[in-house]
């Protein structure tokens, strides 16, 4: 099962295999089709054993991403009344959709990767590739990377020579011209690459990797494209260490969330890894220790330490807050940064009475900033864990700020969209996409065969272990049918979360990664406690309404060029920003405690706050709710002990907005304090 796209017109799904009757070499089905039918791109969406499941997968699929799988350019021949050889039919059916960001979606849901399709057509008039091989140039001893360009436009050609490149004609006495350069460091042939593309924009890059060994017949080649690992699918071949091939026998999904490096290999960038040649490897690689600095002296006394104390981005009213906070930290070496800045602004700390005032508070001071002349790049709002910024997010909106979330908007994270799946399967056990997302999530061990059988009307043909699997998931889609003509919206969220088995997944058998996306779906049962007011499948029906909006809302978003930045603390590292704001400074939150076992790492938190602090060129804003619904219910904060950390010449008493809060002063009283009483 295949996706492919055609720029202009659009994209679509189809099923296809590899021809070999009476064909003097195997044909691949859908490069022939891109052939056909002037496409530019496909991707390997579905392998299967046969027709049938491929073709059930491309229906499911269709139905719901509304994709077609009529093809681009009208068929010859036979029929003379059916749509798909009426061309002007055709144009008004990918016309009708937005097969672009459906697209888009689909590739995200799978792994794909937008810039690496498993088959880029050849370059054509309309279609400028430009391929870097890995390897290409192999007439000297020492192997060469390459990279060419094609074309007959003087306009192209021209744009090239200005940028520095050296293009000559294809062949004495033809209009077509050609580029073509090697390099011994496959680096600098992707940074000269990536000038290309700075040049001409619309130019594609092509990787390939030349690493093949003697090929008995011309046709059959010795290259392969480049593709993430996210990529491989069963039947594929890869290059074992030997030059041969190494046909993909089976391929095994590890949950994401972990951090990845990108292993720069000198000169040609690729290594041999399990028999398997490797480019720029992405491997995972976890257990970083803050032992290991803090004992690097001992084990290696002859080392020469040098204190980097001087902080040359943020004001000295950051500087020392910064520093009052982590010298906290008892396993630390011992640090007191300076500036030569001046003292700058106070910080500003505010207390809302809810996470959306909270989240008004920052939109409409950022509006503000804004209004004032500030860019909006030039501002951040950071916050500890991934499902505060559905509130922030909306009050952005509401308050027509721009924004860039960096990272996956709420209503398009993985997790939420299984609860969604979960909740419209119960309302209506028919909806087969549906079916197929809430079987995987958690898995059950139905797989998307299973399914398809299902929706063909063949369960007699199963066997009775995959029987007893499918008869239980549907007992518990019956459950919570039964349970949304009576629960609150709030209360049907928690129970598809119990029920479907993702607390269990996801807190009690998962990661700390795990943990934190559950999260996620706490927060999307405190969204549908808004509706709480409307019991049953009325309730219910509101909020999955609400939902499905603002997933549309996050869709049309992804073409905001600029905005401020909104991120976790720790996807801040290494940023700076004039501006920048710090939500959620409550117990709990922010130090984090975790879910499950509810215990915390004090100087883990402390340092970050402690970057948090120090993103801040000019200003900062500590922001904080005195009542946070946590799981559809409401729960009373207290401020962060962090705040306690920060001498009071430092705060400023922050100006009051629509609904009123204390001021930064009064709390500062607060905290002195041996208790806090709101």
């Amino acid at each position: 099962t295949y996706l492919m796209h055609k720029h202009g017109v659009g994209w679509r799904l189809g099923t296809s295999q590899v021809y070999t009757r009476g064909q003097k070499q195997p044909v691949i089905g859908f490069q022939q089709r891109c052939i056909q039918e002037h496409a530019d791109e496909a991707w390997i969406v579905g392998v299967f054993d046969t027709q049938q499941e491929a073709r059930v997968r491309e229906c499911l699929l269709s139905l719901e991403y509304q994709l077609p799988t009529i093809p681009f350019v009208a068929r010859k021949g036979g029929g003379l009344n059916g749509y798909v050889h009426d061309q002007d039919a055709i144009n008004r059916i990918f016309a009708s959709f937005d097969t672009d960001s459906a697209a888009r979606r689909l590739l995200a849901s799978e792994g794909l990767s937008l810039e690496y399709p498993h088959h880029p057509a050849q370059g054509a008039d309309n279609r400028r590739n430009a391929v870097l091989t890995l390897c290409g140039d192999r007439r000297g001893a020492t192997p060469m990377h390459r990279i060419a360009m094609v074309g007959k436009d003087a306009e192209t050609a021209g744009r090239l020579r200005a940028s520095g490149f050296s293009v000559r004609s294809a062949k004495r006495g033809s209009e077509s011209w050609r580029f073509e350069t090697s390099y011994k460091e496959y680096g600098r042939a992707l940074d000269d690459a990536r000038r290309i593309r700075k040049a001409l924009p619309d130019v594609r890059l092509v990787q390939m990797a030349l690493l093949g060994g003697q090929k008995k017949n011309l046709r059959a080649g010795n290259s392969l494209p480049f593709l993430p690992a996210g990529s491989v699918r069963r039947g594929m071949a890869l290059f074992s260490g030997d030059a041969r091939w190494d046909v993909v026998e089976n391929v095994e999904y590890v949950r994401g969330g972990k951090r990845v490096y990108d292993l720069d290999v000198e000169y040609t960038h690729n290594f041999i890894a399990n028999d398997v040649t490797t480019h720029n490897c992405i491997y995972g690689w976890r257990g970083a220790k803050m032992e290991n600095i803090l004992n690097f002296d001992k084990k290696y006394p002859e080392a020469q330490t040098i204190i980097l104390e001087r902080n040359y981005r943020s004001t000295k009213t950051l500087v020392d807050a910064a520093n009052a906070v982590i010298v906290k930290n008892k396993n630390r070496k011992a640090k007191s940064s300076t500036t030569e800045q001046g003292a700058g602004e106070p910080i500003v700390l505010n207390i809302a009475g809810s996470a959306e005032s909270e989240a008004h508070w920052v939109a409409q001071k950022a509006r503000e900033l804004i209004g004032n002349g500030e860019k909006p790049e030039e501002i951040a709002i950071l916050f500890r864990t991934n499902f505060q910024s559905r509130a922030l997010e909306e009050g952005l909106l509401r308050a027509g700020v721009p924004y860039k979330l960096l990272g996956t908007k709420f209503f398009g994270r993985k997790e939420v969209k299984d609860v969604l799946s979960w909740m419209r399967l119960a309302m209506d056990p028919s909806r087969e996409a549906d079916k197929m997302r809430a079987a995987a999530s958690p898995p059950r061990g139905i797989g998307a065969v299973t399914l398809g059988k299902l929706a063909a009307g063949q369960r007699a043909t199963l066997g009775a272990a995959n029987l007893a699997k499918v008869e239980a998931f549907e007992r518990t889609i019956s459950d919570l049918a039964a349970a949304a003509e009576t629960c609150v919206p709030s209360e049907f969220v928690k129970l598809v979360i119990e029920k479907s088995g993702m607390r269990r997944a996801l807190v009690d058998e998962g990661t700390e990664e795990d943990r934190e996306r559950f999260e996620n779906i706490e927060e999307l049962a405190s969204v549908a406690a808004r509706h709480d007011g409307a019991r049953g499948r009325e309730g219910v029906a509101l909020f999955l309404a609400e939902s499905a909006l603002a997933g549309d809302q996050d869709e049309l978003d992804q073409g905001e060029k600029s905005g401020v930045g909104l991120m976790t603390v720790h996807a801040a590292k290494g940023l700076e920003f004039d501006t920048v704001f710090v939500t959620g400074m409550e117990e709990g939150l922010f130090p984090h405690v975790g879910i499950g076992d509810g215990k915390r790492d004090e100087e883990e938190e402390r340092r970050l706050f402690y970057v948090a602090v120090t993103r801040a060129r000019k200003r900062l804003f500590l922001t904080l709710a005195r009542v946070r619904k946590i799981y559809g219910s409401d729960t009373y904060a207290e401020p962060s002990s962090f705040l306690s950390d920060l001498d009071e010449s430092l705060l400023q008493r922050d100006e009051p907005v629509a609904g009123g809060f204390v001021s930064a002063r009064e709390r500062a009283k607060s905290l002195l304090g041996d208790d806090i009483i709101w």
